[in-house]
């Protein structure tokens, strides 16, 4: 991702940006992203994908 695309990725969960993030994709099914609370990553009206369908539906936007 980061030669191809230019951005980074993480194996673990990155010490957070107190702002938030204006955009969240969650682009794989592992075990240890199940249980995400993906609130504490959201900046107000952030976005979040989750394609591969692992959380619940009300706390996405859209999904695969």
């Amino acid at each position: 991702v980061a030669s191809e695309y230019g951005i980074t990725s993480f194996r673990k969960t990155p010490d957070l940006d107190p702002q938030g993030y204006d955009a969240v994709v969650l682009a794989v099914a592992h075990r240890e992203f199940s249980g995400i609370d993906i609130a504490k990553f959201k900046n107000g009206e952030a976005v979040v994908f989750d394609i591969k369908g692992i959380l619940p539906l009300k706390d996405i936007d859209g999904r695969l």
